[in-house]
């Protein structure tokens, strides 16, 4: 073989051999025992041997390495960063027994069969790869944390026999069934977001959890948490329930995310007075009594809701302010709509909130409020106009009063309106009033 063509594999016992051979290595193989030269402080063979299999720990992250056999004699190795490289093939690594902490996330792995052996794992990261079977975990029963989001994982049922279990993150997979989580009682954080979960009863069991995300499946059942009493962060985003009731009992809950559901009802939630923070946006709650003993809120987002009376919120004192119709509204606003003030107009200083006020009391209670002054009238139409600091520009308005019902009718025209007449020409698209004609 000539010296252009290096041999694509070899094997050794000791780092010496692969750095003495290391031209006869493909290039790929070769990388990774130049960075390894790098990381020892020296070209010599036999030194950089002497330091590297004395090491317990070993950062390789970042470095476009794809081929990691040349790591294997490192076996006194028990903290290992491979993240962020090209990895493919990781059962070159079956020597490394000591392991306790491993961090593959962001490679390009498939088989996770090799990790088999790594039973002294406490903590493995496989986050960003290409996994779809992880059956190859079944046997590592002391890991404590591991993380597998961003794969390809339908089947999970291999991890019930990890009982040590304290942290599981398992987000954006394509998992369906959970119910081999249920020996997992150990478990305090659980992260099983953006996968196609309809069935959470399987969880009933996980009594120690305090955090769990469930953000982004297809649930609409979650009676199944009602026995989850320790938790104090749950994640129910963007799912398919309407009946929160079972969540009552979780009174050691102080975040609560249950956006971008179909809920009416929020009655449920009056027990859960640890509460600090809850998001109720894009959900179909007309009515926000059940708040009114959440006395420790310090957030509150209910946009997109179908709210008119946010009194109830009064009693709320930890609560400065709300997320509600798109913006942060403070304590004053929190009344029924038909108890604000046109007078709020003149002191409040963000325009969202203006616009806001002007397009929940109408042109109509302003006039009358504000003591609009009438510019010129004709028939039953009137331009008024408001001189108080209410805008950036005098507020004028078409008044029109209702010959049959009295009602006043009113619509904001352009400043430069300087007749009645024109203000109806100006609302009419060009269209003069005498022009208007009575069908009968």
């Amino acid at each position: 073989m000539s010296s252009l063509e290096p041999e694509i594999t070899k094997t050794f016992t000791c780092f010496a051999d692969w750095c003495l051979h290391k031209d006869s290595l493909s290039k790929e193989a070769k990388h990774t025992i130049d960075l390894l030269l790098e990381i020892a402080g020296t070209s010599d063979c036999e030194e950089a041997d002497r330091i590297l299999s004395n090491r317990t720990e070993l950062d390789l992250s970042s470095n476009q390495i794809t081929d990691i056999s040349g790591l294997s004699p490192l076996a006194n190795l028990t903290y290992l960063y491979l993240e962020d490289n090209q990895i493919t093939d990781i059962s070159g690594l079956s020597t490394l027994t000591n392991l306790t902490y491993f961090n593959l996330r962001y490679n390009q792995i498939t088989d996770i069969s090799g990790l088999s052996p790594f039973t002294n794992l406490t903590y493995l990261n496989l986050n960003y790869n290409q996994i779809t079977d992880i059956s190859g975990l079944s046997t590592l029963t002391n890991l404590t944390y591991l993380n597998l989001r961003d794969n390809q994982i339908t089947d999970i049922g291999g991890l019930s026999t990890l009982t040590n279990l304290i942290k599981l993150i398992l987000g954006n997979n394509e998992i369906t069934d959970i119910s081999g989580l249920s020996p997992l009682t150990n478990l305090i954080y659980l992260d099983l977001a953006d996968n196609q979960i309809t069935d959470i009863s399987g969880l009933s069991t996980l009594t120690n959890l305090t955090d769990l995300n469930l953000y982004n499946n297809k649930i609409t059942d979650i009676s199944g948490l009602s026995t989850l009493t320790n938790l104090t962060d749950l994640n129910l985003y963007n799912n398919k329930i309407t009946d929160i009731s079972g969540l009552s009992t979780l009174t050691n809950l102080t975040e609560l995310d249950l956006t971008n559901n179909q809920i009416t009802d929020i009655s449920g939630l009056s027990t859960l007075t640890n509460l600090t923070i809850l998001y109720l946006d894009n959900n179909q709650i007309r009515d926000i009594s059940g708040l009114s003993t959440l006395t420790n809120l310090t957030e509150l987002y209910l946009d997109n809701n179908q709210i008119t009376d946010l009194s109830p919120l009064r009693s709320l004192i930890q609560l400065h302010y709300a997320f509600v119709y798109g913006l942060n509204l403070f304590k004053k606003y929190f009344l029924p709509q038909h108890e604000w003030q046109a007078q709020w107009l003149l002191s409040e200083e963000n325009a969202e909130i203006r616009r806001l006020l002007v397009q929940t009391i109408g042109y109509a209670r302003i006039c009358q409020e504000l003591q609009a002054t009438e510019l010129d009238s004709w028939r039953e139409y009137s331009l008024l106009k408001i001189d108080s600091d209410v805008d950036v520009e005098p507020i004028y308005l078409l008044k029109m009063t209702c010959p049959s019902t009295g009602f006043i009718h009113a619509l904001r025209v352009p400043p430069n309106m300087t007749s009645a007449r024109e203000a109806i020409r100006w609302v009419n698209w060009g269209i003069d009033p005498s022009e208007f004609t009575v069908e009968s």
